[in-house]
Parts: structure tokens; C-alpha cells; sequence
């Protein structure tokens, strides 16, 4: 019995010890990263600090903005200026509205007067509504931010008379 208990100290110890190797040697990697790289510094993983502060001044004083890529702009964001989460991660309103098809209609239904996101998000806002009431969007490009890789975020001015589909 004793022998027993022993083995298993031994492989609970040599797993412990495995773990905590492959914690440092991770953790080495990511201290001998490139500074100047997108994925260190203080713009995060994708670089959404510059843009968001970009697009936050260019849009007028109380102003509601939706955005799938909502979170620097909520930061951000002035008190006056409404942010909308659309993508549905942290707005169980917008996440139902996808589930339903009907994404456009929750844009509408919160009053959203600007798009701010990446180009490929402006084509997710309309996918995301192929059951919408409200298909009479037109959406505007009205500045282009910083480019970050080979991307870059967009402004989109939001026109709810009528239009092309978001």
C-alpha cells in the first residue's frame, strides 16, 4: 500500500512539474516578443484603442453609434455618445435579434444613427438580417480610420428612409 501512494506522489509531482515548465517557456515567448508589434502594446490584439478614438471625434455630441466590435467605443466613449453593441456577445437584445434574423430591425429599434466597425462587419450587419421588417437602410462611408494591418475601420453615416440593406 505504501508503494502504491508513492507512485502516485511521484507521477502527481511529475505532472506538476510538467505544467509549470510549459508555463514558463510560454510565458518566455511572450516576454521576448517584438515591442512594436500590433499584438504587445497598448492597441491589443487587433488595435482597436486608435481607431475607436478616431472614430469617437469624428462623430457629432450625442449620438447613438452601433458597432459589431463594440468594446473600445464603449471605453471610450463620451458620456453623451449612446454605444450599441451588435454582434450579440454582450447584448442578449442584439443576440436574439440575430438568432431571429432581424439584426437591422434592433439597429433601427435602438435609434442608431452611425456604423463604426471593420469593412467585413459592414457586410454582417445585413447577413445577420435576412428576416428584418426594416430593409431600407442606407448606409454612408464618411471617413476611413487608421489602417491597421491591411485593414481598417469605417464610418458609416446610417439613413433609415431608404436605401440598400445594411
Amino acid at each position: 500500500m505504501l508503494r502504491g501512494r508513492t507512485v502516485l506522489r511521484v507521477a502527481a509531482f511529475a505532472a506538476v512539474l510538467a505544467a509549470v515548465l510549459a508555463s514558463v517557456v510560454q510565458a518566455s515567448r511572450w516576454t521576448s516578443m517584438d515591442p512594436r508589434s500590433l499584438d504587445v502594446g497598448i492597441e491589443g490584439s487587433k488595435g482597436y484603442r486608435e481607431p475607436a478614438l478616431f472614430a469617437l471625434t469624428a462623430l457629432p455630441p450625442g449620438t447613438v453609434v452601433g458597432a459589431l466590435q463594440s468594446g473600445a467605443l464603449m471605453y471610450y466613449a463620451s458620456p453623451s455618445t449612446t454605444v450599441v453593441n451588435l454582434d450579440g456577445v454582450v447584448d442578449r437584445h442584439a443576440h436574439r435579434a440575430i438568432v431571429e434574423g432581424r439584426r437591422a430591425d434592433y439597429a433601427h429599434q435602438r435609434n442608431i444613427s452611425w456604423f463604426v466597425d471593420w469593412p467585413f462587419n459592414r457586410v454582417a450587419l445585413g447577413f445577420f438580417s435576412p428576416r428584418a421588417a426594416m430593409r431600407g437602410a442606407l448606409l454612408q462611408e464618411r471617413w476611413w480610420g487608421p489602417l491597421r494591418g491591411t485593414d481598417r475601420t469605417v464610418v458609416w453615416s446610417v439613413d433609415w428612409r431608404g436605401g440598400e440593406h445594411p
